[in-house]
């Protein structure tokens, strides 16, 4: 009995401290503020011996498994199925809607997203190459289109893709590598856009990009390297940009009056429209830029914590002012998503730019230069009028003529 005590105890204990591992604030120590604390388990490690008989009585007890001593939770064996060729230790507890995978590998119990086989997550077993791993994939056999697949290595890619030997990165740190990972993601995003004015057409199978917020200076990285340059060409007077070329224009079906509300917006979109209509819009201060698109006006309710407006609202300095939704017009509701992502583009370029608030700059005192935070957009909106929906809009409502295209050889 010791020895299943013993298991389900040493499972508890590591899985608190993935859960509660934090930075240490010592200004004494010799150890640097991210140097997680020293935890020492409450029991040794198990005997091979104490393993397998602990094992063997936790498969004995079937789906319902052990309860961990001093927790509501419990450890229960959860045989192979359909979607794994292995069986695996889980540990359960009543008030999460998933079960957390302990690995089969003695005294390996780290309990979240550990991989059973052959690359488990405990630094123990992880082996000389820890950490996460970066690649690029490209189609071995498609020799007209360049396809590109960025991934973090977990499943392996279809048969027929390639890995480029030389994209692939190791990192020890998660965000480290997250900044690399949307730097790619972005820049064959802005490689798209320049679609149908490239000698080959890029096919991005990366439907969701993350954008880089805090990790420009890796995306100027990669820009570099792929020889492609994003810069202000000039900037315009207010009549110089009113005039725009047909299809260089978002297709509103009504624009918004200046300081009407979503609401009122949307009000007026239904009763004067027979068709069903949303609306899309930005939310904006002097220090961030989010373009959003909307059913109704019930956006960025204060419940919804993964909200990147309602995260900012609960965590901005007090000097802040609050964000402002600004609507900027209804289009059919069936198409929001398509024209929230040129929105989209054109407040991750904005911000990558430097640009002032161009939003709703009349509304504050203050002027700096807002940053996106937009989290992710929608490649699949990507068509042969999307550069110039974008670059026209950022001439009208931004007053800057971009260029985005290759870079200059003398640069």
């Amino acid at each position: 009995m010791k020895g299943i005590i013993n298991f389900v105890s040493f499972s508890a204990l590591w899985h608190d401290r993935d859960e509660e591992m934090g930075s240490q604030q010592s200004t004494i120590s010799d150890l640097t503020p991210l140097t997680p604390e020293n935890i020492t388990g409450r029991y040794p490690p198990l005997t091979a011996a104490e393993r397998e008989i602990a094992e063997t009585r936790i498969r004995q007890a079937g789906e319902l498994g052990l309860a961990v001593p001093g927790t509501n939770s419990r450890v229960a064996w959860s045989p192979q199925n359909q979607n794994r060729s292995y069986g695996l230790f889980v540990y359960i507890k009543p008030t999460e809607k998933q079960d957390f995978i302990c690995a089969g590998i003695p005294n390996c119990v780290r309990t979240t997203s550990t991989i059973m086989d052959p690359l488990p997550k405990c630094e123990l077993h992880k082996g000389d190459q820890i950490g996460f791993v970066l690649c690029q994939f490209t189609d071995g056999a498609n020799k007209k289109n360049d396809v590109v697949l960025h991934r973090l290595a977990a499943k392996k890619p279809p048969p027929e893709l390639v890995e480029l030997e030389g994209r692939r990165r190791y990192f020890d740190d998660e965000d480290e590598l997250m900044k690399v990972y949307s730097a790619r993601k972005t820049t064959t995003l802005l490689q798209l856009l320049l679609w149908p004015d490239t000698t080959i057409k890029i096919i991005c199978l990366n439907v969701g990009i993350n954008l880089p917020n805090g990790a420009y200076k890796e995306l100027v990285e990669e820009m570099d390297l792929h020889g492609l340059e994003l810069r202000i060409h000039d900037k315009l007077s207010k009549s110089a940009a009113i005039t725009l070329e047909e299809g260089q224009e978002i297709p509103f079906l009504l624009r918004a009056e200046n300081g009407e509300s979503i609401g009122a917006l949307l009000s007026r979109g239904k009763n004067e429209k027979k068709e069903k209509v949303a609306a899309i819009y930005f939310v904006s201060t002097p220090y961030i830029i989010y373009a959003g698109q909307a059913l109704n006006s019930n956006v960025h309710g204060h419940k919804n914590l993964k909200d990147p407006v309602v995260d900012y609202q609960n965590n901005k300095p007090p000097s802040h002012p609050n964000p402002k939704i600004v609507p900027i017009g209804i289009v059919r509701a069936e198409e929001r998503y398509k024209w929230e992502f040129h929105l989209q583009m054109c407040a991750l370029i904005a911000s990558l730019l430097r640009l002032r608030n161009c939003i709703n700059p009349s509304d504050f005192s203050a002027q700096s230069h807002p940053l996106c935070i937009n989290r992710q957009v929608n490649s699949s909106f990507v068509d042969q009028k999307s550069w110039g929906i974008i670059h026209g809009y950022l001439m009208k409502k931004f007053l800057v003529d971009v260029y985005l295209g290759p870079k200059a050889s003398d640069q």
